[in-house]
């Protein structure tokens, strides 16, 4: 694994070094119950790009997902039949891989380092290309979506960070880093969208608590009577 990025790390800071810095990213999550809240449940952390500037031909970004005070201290990463060694990671818009038609059509790459779901966990994601690009002008959208089932009450963020192992600085620190402005953080809370209020949740709709079989009939012992 580590021989991949040794042999193209010549063509990679190539690249880097010669782009200006315009080039945006933040992250969000959703869904939100309400403004920088979410729920205790099955969660999506966004990263957005808006690249203003020139057609690049790598971008690296790594991140770090924890709870500043510690009140989260695991989380689940669900099998979402996506990409990464946990198949959590939803890349679209450009992103995938070459095989799947993304921008860049050396190398796409999903790395987690600490990611057994005992925070922080760590991650970064990598494009390499010769002839494909990130191209410009598409405006602000979400290119990397993490899946999380949060379990917990509290705070949780996520922020940009340097590599852990210095020998790979390199990928993450050469000129121009993109700006993220982090951390981004919300409150994780337990979340009920119950419609008859018989303690069971709206199917579908990120709630805390169990799904009810009838949704619009108050049935706290679930029962089906048809």
């Amino acid at each position: 694994m580590k021989l991949c990025y040794f042999i193209v790390i010549p063509a990679l800071i190539l690249f880097v070094f010669s782009n200006a810095n315009a080039i945006t990213v933040r992250a969000d999550a959703n869904p939100q119950v309400a403004p920088d809240t979410i729920p205790a449940a099955l969660v999506y952390i966004d990263i957005l790009i808006n690249n203003d500037d020139i057609a690049r031909n790598a971008l690296s970004m790594p991140f770090v997902i924890y709870s500043p005070d510690e009140s989260i201290t695991e989380v689940i990463h669900p099998n979402m039949h996506a990409y990464g060694p946990d198949s959590s990671f939803i890349l679209q818009n450009g992103f995938q891989p070459p095989s799947d038609g993304g921008f860049f059509d050396l190398l796409t790459h999903i790395e987690v380092w600490s990611w057994e779901g005992s925070l922080p966990d760590t991650f970064f994601y990598v494009g390499l290309g010769f002839s494909d690009v990130f191209p410009t002008d598409l405006g602000e959208q979400t290119y990397i979506r993490v899946a999380l089932q949060i379990e917990q009450e509290g705070t949780l963020c996520i922020d940009s960070m340097d590599h852990p192992n210095d020998s790979y600085d390199w990928i993450f620190q050469p000129p121009p880093v993109p700006d993220f402005n982090g951390p981004y953080c919300w409150t994780v809370t337990y979340y009920c969208q119950d419609s008859d209020n018989d303690g069971y949740g709206d199917p579908g709709s990120n709630s805390t608590c169990p799904d009810d079989n009838c949704p619009y009939t108050y049935n706290p012992d679930q029962n089906d009577a048809d």
